[in-house]
């Protein structure tokens, strides 16, 4: 992955030589809540904005990407990732570590249901039936 700008302020997708700023996920910073949680190895690239749940049984105590609408649910939701990682090496190291945003506004363009298309998927569509969760289609925002 290419290395991040440093101490500069660049629009998102603006591409600099090898360096490459993410889209933004926020839509507001303020009231925001985000956590580092441990992602399990081996799903993938996750990108920016993919819908999150809490593992259960062998995957307990890591963040998986959400597997469909069926398996997304108000008790399991564990949030939305902030940057893209990178969790395709099975076992070197064994898991990934990512800022999880657990509340706050995010444009609703830039989530992704289950790290494909954005907004474009019935987790995203589930995601906002949750209890306490809000999609403002005018203005492009979730709130939760």
């Amino acid at each position: 992955m290419a290395s991040n700008p440093g101490n500069v302020i660049v629009a998102p997708d603006l591409h600099l030589g090898d360096t490459y700023t993410p889209a933004e996920l926020m839509y507001s910073m303020q009231g925001y809540t985000q956590k580092g949680r441990t992602l399990k190895s081996g799903q993938g690239t996750l990108p920016v904005g993919t819908i999150l749940i809490h593992g259960t049984s062998g995957d307990a105590g890591l963040v998986l990407k959400a597997p469909d609408a069926a398996g997304l649910t108000q008790a399991n939701f564990a949030g939305i990732l902030r940057l893209a990682v990178d969790t395709s090496s099975p076992n070197t190291p064994p898991a990934k570590l990512a800022n999880i945003v657990l509340g706050g506004y995010v444009k609703a363009s830039v989530v992704r249901g289950n790290g494909t298309t954005p907004n474009a998927t019935a987790v995203t569509d589930k995601l906002v039936t949750l209890a306490g969760v809000r999609e403002d289609t005018n203005l492009g925002f979730i709130h939760f």
